[in-house]
């Protein structure tokens, strides 16, 4: 199979992209009511078009990566040097 498209309709759910067939080429759930997130990392390696535009996915785009809030010890031009400025570091899973 290297084409799967079940856009607008009334399916919904969660999607896991890894149980797709991995010949997979395009995956459409555009239009559709699925939910949740998708894990992007694992799937089809043949896969060349995802389409899942008006759907109800959620998404955290932070997670997995550093997160940085605050300051950092460089002045920004025209501001007095102060090198004790907080530096706050967020990890986020």
């Amino acid at each position: 199979m290297e084409y799967l498209s079940v856009f607008h309709n009334q399916l919904s759910g969660s999607l896991k992209l890894k149980s797709l067939p991995c010949t997979l080429t395009l995956f459409d759930t555009s239009e559709s009511k699925f939910s949740g997130t998708i894990d992007l990392t694992q799937f089809p390696a043949a896969m060349l078009h995802l389409g899942f535009a008006e759907n109800r996915l959620s998404a955290n785009p932070t997670k997995g990566h550093l997160s940085v809030v605050g300051w950092t010890s460089t002045p920004v031009l025209g501001e007095a040097k102060n090198l004790f400025k907080p530096l706050v570091v967020f990890l986020s899973w």
